[in-house]
């Protein structure tokens, strides 16, 4: 993980409404996994948003 605070993590997972994956869900490495084989980065989560409010809690808890 990152260097973002595990709570914080815990936190944005328990308030955010869409899909949040962490490294210990069985579906993260295949959604951090990109076209392009070379790049191999490991976000502390993974926020899949399906609605504008989402987007805009994910990008709040970015910036923080």
């Amino acid at each position: 993980m990152s260097s973002i605070a595990k709570s914080s993590v815990d936190a944005f997972k328990q308030s955010f409404s869409g899909r949040a994956l962490t490294p210990e869900h069985t579906d993260y490495d295949q959604s951090r996994a990109l076209w392009n084989g070379a790049i191999d980065r490991k976000p502390a989560i993974i926020a899949h948003c399906t609605t504008a409010p989402e987007v805009a809690d994910a990008i709040r808890f970015a910036n923080e």
